[in-house]
């Protein structure tokens, strides 16, 4: 909570949460780096592996996201926040082959997002499965995914919406692969 700070050539794995970031959580204007770090097989209700949430930033630089599972936001859950995700980073094999968590349906494997900004430069969000947006959830209509050399590809939902599913209005996406 309102931190600064760098994680670095880290392993984050098997971990728990109740609520938010069984991996990481950045909260309350936290500004966090995360670089060449594996972050994989944690669970929580939102953000199995990285939680940004009020008005928080976290920047990730190459590694790997894979593995987590949550019911919003299996790899990342961006929350009134902002997200830099950079230099190859994978996000992939996120969320459950039948799209639930707990007896509860998963939305957004790879990613879940409300209220956010998300910037893909050279990221990959990669076969990931869920129940709605096995790639990406968009919870609102003020969500902008920048897509610079950055992939959403062989992801899958069990209900709705395999790439992104845009519970909005519209959304904002430059460039990149979908």
């Amino acid at each position: 909570y309102n931190a600064t700070g760098t994680i670095s050539n880290a392993l984050i794995k098997g971990n728990r949460a109740t609520n938010f970031g069984g991996g990481i959580q950045a909260a309350n204007s936290s500004n966090v780096t995360i670089e060449n770090t594996q972050i994989s097989e944690n669970n929580t209700y939102g953000g199995g592996g990285v939680s940004a949430q009020e008005n928080s930033t976290v920047t990730i630089n190459g590694g790997r996201i894979f593995k987590n599972n949550a019911k919003q936001g299996c790899g990342l859950r961006i929350d009134v926040a902002v997200a830099h995700l950079n230099n190859g980073v994978e996000i992939s094999e996120n969320g459950s082959a039948d799209g639930m968590y707990n007896d509860l349906e998963i939305y957004g494997a790879g990613i879940w997002t409300s209220e956010a900004t998300i910037n893909f430069n050279d990221a990959n969000v990669i076969n990931n499965h869920g129940y709605k947006g096995g790639g990406v959830y968009t919870y609102d209509d003020k969500v902008f995914l920048n897509l610079y050399n950055g992939n959403i590809t062989g992801n899958t939902a069990t209900v709705e919406a395999g790439v992104i599913c845009c519970k909005t209005n519209e959304i904002k996406i430059k460039g990149g692969k979908v």
